[in-house]
């Protein structure tokens, strides 16, 4: 709702990029639903659902609920410069209840913020991972790395390891890389432009 009430038509068209829903551009809020829907119900859902039933996770609702409520009162000129869900007001709603050295699927059961080792296929059944401490700086990783650096590739050994993250300017290949968490069309750090202008 709050995209249709403050992006434009090519910002939204920016933001869905080529995904159709029935061979169609997402131009509507009833389309924007159906898709969010899906990709939610997709890829989030059914692994959160297995998380709290393993007793892995708390989710709350009523925290999920007042960060939705930030969002919807936002002003659009400040909508349009919100980056991911870091508002005042939003508190998580997930909470990790797996402490370091407990069995995980997925980084956000483990307390520590990473889950090593897990193999969750689209096909083929899953396999639990640990709950460890996030590798440091230079340390084998992968995908998480402590607050600061992220999981990429070594030139020298073409192993992946810890990296510092890359300031504005700076070579990148995925928005992780950045401080700024942007890798512009260009492969460069930089500031992650609004998301949208207003209407």
């Amino acid at each position: 709702a709050k995209q249709f009430e403050c992006c434009t038509d090519a910002e939204i068209m920016e933001m869905y990029m080529d995904i159709t829903i029935d061979n169609m551009p997402v131009e509507t809020e009833e389309q924007c639903v159906e898709l969010t829907d899906a990709l939610i119900r997709g890829f989030l859902v059914e692994g959160l659902k297995d998380s709290i039933a393993k007793g892995r996770v708390e989710y709350s609702a009523d925290a999920a609920g007042a960060c939705l409520a930030v969002v919807r009162d936002l002003s659009c000129a400040d909508y349009g410069t919100v980056s991911g869900i870091e508002l005042d007001g939003c508190e998580p709603y997930i909470t990790p209840l797996v402490d370091e050295g407990g069995a995980c699927l997925q980084s956000y059961e483990c307390t520590t913020g990473s889950c090593q080792g897990a193999s969750n296929p689209f096909e083929g059944e899953p396999v639990d991972g640990v709950c460890a401490r996030p590798p440091g700086a230079g340390e084998a990783c992968d995908g998480d790395c402590v607050d600061g650096y992220f999981c990429g590739f070594d030139t020298t050994s073409g192993d992946a390891i810890c990296i510092a993250l890359k300031g504005e300017g700076e070579d990148c290949t995925f928005d992780s890389d950045c401080t700024s968490d942007f890798c512009d069309d260009q492969n460069m750090c930089a500031a992650e432009d609004a998301m949208c202008t207003g209407r």
